[in-house]
C-alpha cells in the first residue's frame, strides 16, 4: 500500500510539472499534445498524475519544451529517498 502511494505522488509530481508548462505556454490540451505528439486524452491522465509519460514521450518533453526530466527526477528521489 506504502508503494503504491509512492507511486500517485511521483505521478503527481510529473503530471503538475506538465501542467504548469502547458499553463505557461497559454496552450490547450490539444495543442499541447499535437507539439509533443500524443494524444490529448493521454496528456490529460499525465496532468491529472493517473500516469507516468514513457521514455519517448519524456525525450519530447526535454526537447521540445525545455522541461528538464533530470531535475523533475531528483526533485522525486528527493522526497522519497530508499530507506
Amino acid at each position: 500500500m506504502k508503494d503504491n502511494r509512492r507511486y500517485k505522488y511521483r505521478a503527481y509530481i510529473v503530471g503538475d510539472a506538465i501542467y504548469k508548462k502547458r499553463k505557461s505556454m497559454l496552450k490547450t490540451q490539444e495543442e499541447f499534445a499535437e507539439i509533443i505528439g500524443i494524444d490529448p486524452k493521454q496528456l490529460g491522465e499525465l496532468e491529472r498524475g493517473n500516469a507516468f509519460p514513457n521514455f519517448i514521450t519524456a525525450i519530447r518533453l526535454r526537447e521540445k519544451l525545455d522541461i528538464s526530466i533530470d531535475e523533475l527526477i531528483d526533485e522525486i528521489i528527493e522526497d522519497f529517498p530508499d530507506k
